[in-house]
């Protein structure tokens, strides 16, 4: 058991060293995955793109062409000739008509029943009964029937030929003879069962009359050669009865045509290597062109593979250059798993946009806003990384516009335009004036280099206009995008940042209600760190906003901070053990987040409240704790720390040293210059030597300047003024606060 826990503790350091190696390992696989969806959305389904052709139909080849490659293609022409011709000598098709059909035999059965009633009346009554028969008959055909001798065998024989001539079908007279005229041989006869389907000649189609005529020679001998009247009576039945049931089938026909010409195979035309395709001086015909044309794809496709494969080598390259750049120069963004897919993000969404606008060949190039990326991440990250999303849509454009150069130019200056302009947006109406800024350089870029290029001057300022055009839809895109990509990443503006310095917040509101030294303290922080933010080049707005809430926790007990006892007699730490206080104090950073997160403050906000004490001991409770313990106890420093984490950037490094330096200052017994001078000093000295500035970026030469900073802020805000003196008035003169002068007016009564 011993054995197996040594074991465990000694894997585990290893186990830490793996996974801190697999999680710094992760920021360049998403690189490289990011790098390979880009590379998908600028090659897949790529159109070809064939080089232009030296060789015109109908014109004399300008030399002799062999073809450099062994290959087939389907003739899609001469295929669709065969497939039209299929289709145009294609049978039309007839059906039976299973309803008339039915119908006709029924009117047979009602006719042969009708027979036999008269044949029954008449043997009974002696006369002929006036009854209406179903068809038409003729007297002498009606004697006939009834008369015959077996009028059942004929009902049968007549039925027969009924049902053999109704199978068959029969066609209108008008119908046989378009069919005729139309020079086809056949048609597709299709019975009552549509699985049965035959092929007609068109001399085999009956017409009623012709199916009458031939019923006399079809009616067997054995019955009706002793009785001509007989056999006469049964072919009037059979006219009676038949009717044309063949009827032409409009989509069955259009169904066979389009099945006969999809088993039309594809006419293939091989193409060996080095056959002459066309010699010089000969014309260029139809097909020679077609040939030309599929040597030509065949080429440009081979081609177009290698450039994919090189475009996706390229492109994933550049991708692995940026990640060591983040590593090397960006250490904190490019361990920031927000920021890094941010940054992916937009430079995605960047070039889907421009792929967009590509895929339509009625739109200019200079309509691609790839300009985009750099303004979105100057706005959300900084303007370092929106000059390397600058440069890395260069290289894309250049891939989406054939390596245009007055466009990679124009891309590449516009977005260094960009970090300039958008480096500090104050006021949503600074978008104009970067979109009229991008706009500028767009047209100076684009209507310059074609100028040079000796393209007429008004076609030159045409295409600038367009560069214009896109720059102002880029900041109006930006505009529109940006609240989007700040809710979803967390990520602050300045123009969010202003929003939130509004006194009127609801949080600020309330801290001057219920916690009004704090409020007081919180302003005199925020100016502190904005003036000392402004010194060393690091965000001062959101330093000023970040100090704004950075003490929010307080409201939950705010009777326990010394800055709001000012109205209190004693001080509510008095009574509580050290320990108590200490949780008490240290607790208002968690109550800080928790608010924070109700009132949906962003990350870097939240992040003044979670950093701006780092992990420094709360001395005045640890020194109380020391004083109050017996000599057999021992009391950590450490344990009187708050949980951190120290300052990670240099905004709430300030912060930390501006609420510091506050506090201390209002101690103080003597405030001149100098005393505040040395207590600056020596507060900014011990933070750095306790190591919570080690985090942070702040450098020996900023320490210094926000020191001096801090120094000349705080002398003027704790000046001190000359003593004024009091002007002596004579006893009878009114005093307004008097016990028995104005008491209507006093508000305690």
């Amino acid at each position: 058991m011993k054995s197996t826990t040594a074991k465990k503790r000694k894997t585990n350091p290893e186990m830490v060293l793996r996974r801190r190696a697999g999680a710094k390992l992760v920021p360049f696989g998403i690189f490289l995955l990011a790098g390979a969806l880009i590379a998908l959305i600028l090659f897949w389904n790529q159109p070809w793109r064939f080089e232009q052709q030296e060789f015109v139909q109908d014109e004399p080849a300008p030399r002799s062409f062999f073809s450099p490659v062994s290959f087939s293609y389907v003739d899609e022409a001469k295929t669709e000739v065969l497939r039209l011709e299929k289709q145009k000598n294609s049978p039309p098709v007839y059906r039976v008509d299973p309803v008339l059909t039915a119908n006709i035999r029924q009117l047979a059965e009602s006719f042969f029943i009708a027979i036999q009633e008269i044949r029954s009346e008449k043997e009974k009554t002696g006369t002929l009964p006036q009854k209406e028969l179903p068809i038409h008959l003729p007297s002498f055909s009606l004697e006939s029937l009834l008369s015959a001798q077996d009028i059942a065998q004929v009902q049968t024989v007549t039925l027969s030929a009924l049902n053999a001539y109704l199978l068959r079908g029969m066609v209108p007279e008008l119908e046989k003879q378009g069919i005729m005229d139309s020079g086809r041989d056949t048609v597709l006869h299709v019975a009552e069962d549509p699985r049965q389907e035959t092929v007609v000649l068109t001399t085999q189609l009956l017409t009623v009359e012709e199916a009458v005529r031939e019923s006399f020679s079809v009616l067997p001998s054995e019955i009706f050669n002793q009785d001509a009247g007989l056999r006469t009576a049964a072919a009037e039945v059979l006219r009676g009865l038949l009717a044309a049931n063949l009827v032409y089938d409009e989509e069955k026909t259009r169904e066979h045509r389009k099945k006969l010409s999809a088993a039309v195979p594809p006419v293939e035309i091989r193409v060996k290597k080095n056959e002459l395709i066309v010699q010089r001086g000969l014309l260029v015909t139809k097909d020679v062109k077609e040939k030309l044309d599929q040597v030509q794809k065949k080429i440009s496709s081979q081609k177009q593979k290698i450039q994919i494969v090189a475009g996706s080598f390229i492109i994933l390259l550049l991708y692995g250059l940026a990640s060591f750049y983040f590593a090397a120069f960006e250490t904190k963004i490019f361990h920031n798993r927000s920021q890094i897919l941010l940054f992916h993000t937009v430079i995605g969404l960047t070039t889907i946009l421009s792929r967009m606008v590509e895929s339509f060949p009625q739109v200019s190039m200079y309509l691609m806003p790839t300009v985009l990326a750099t303004l979105l991440l100057t706005l959300l990250i900084h303007s370092r990384i929106g000059i390397l999303g600058g440069v890395m849509m260069t290289v894309i454009s250049g891939f989406l516009s054939g390596f245009s150069v007055d466009l990679l130019l124009a891309t590449l200056m516009a977005s260094l335009a960009t970090a300039f302009l958008a480096y500090r947006v104050r006021k949503r109406s600074h978008f104009l004036r970067i979109g009229l800024g991008i706009g500028c350089t767009y047209f100076l870029v684009i209507a310059g280099f074609q100028l040079t290029q000796s393209t007429p001057w008004r076609d030159a300022l045409q295409l600038g206009f367009l560069g214009f055009l896109n720059a102002l839809l880029i900041a109006v895109t930006s505009y529109l995008m940006l609240p989007v990509l700040e809710h979803f990443f967390d990520v602050v503006t300045d123009v969010t940042l202003l929003e939130l310095s509004d006194l009127n917040h609801p949080l600020m509101r309330k801290m001057m209600v219920e916690a009004p030294g704090t409020y007081h303290h919180s302003l005199v922080v925020s100016s502190l760190a904005e003036n000392a933010c402004e010194r060393i080049g690091a965000n001062a707005l959101l330093a000023k906003v970040g100090c704004y809430f950075h003490d929010i926790g307080k409201l939950e007990k705010p009777q326990f901070f010394t800055e709001n006892q000012g109205y209190l007699y004693m001080n509510q730490h008095d009574d509580l053990p050290p320990r108590v206080s200490f949780e008490i104090i240290i607790n208002h950073v968690r109550d800080g987040v928790r608010i924070a997160r109700k009132y949906r403050l962003r990350r870097a906000v939240v992040d003044f409240i979670r950093e701006h004490q780092g992990t420094g001991v709360v001395y005045y409770f640890f020194k109380k704790a020391m004083d109050m313990a017996a000599p057999s106890d021992r009391v950590r420093a450490d344990d009187f720390r708050y949980p951190g984490p120290k300052p990670q950037t240099r905004e709430t490094a300030v912060a930390l040293l501006a609420d510091s330096a506050e506090a201390a200052t209002r101690s103080l017994q003597e405030l001149t210059p100098e005393t505040i001078r040395q207590l600056v000093r020596k507060i900014i000295n011990d933070k750095f030597i306790d190591g919570q500035l080690d985090e942070c970026e702040l450098t020996l030469r900023d320490l210094h300047k926000i020191q001096s900073s801090f120094v000349r802020n705080m002398t003027a805000m704790f000046h001190t003024r000359m003593k004024y003196p009091t002007v002596d008035r004579p006893l009878s003169a009114p005093d307004i606060f008097g016990a028995d002068q104005f008491s209507k007016f006093r508000a305690d009564e």
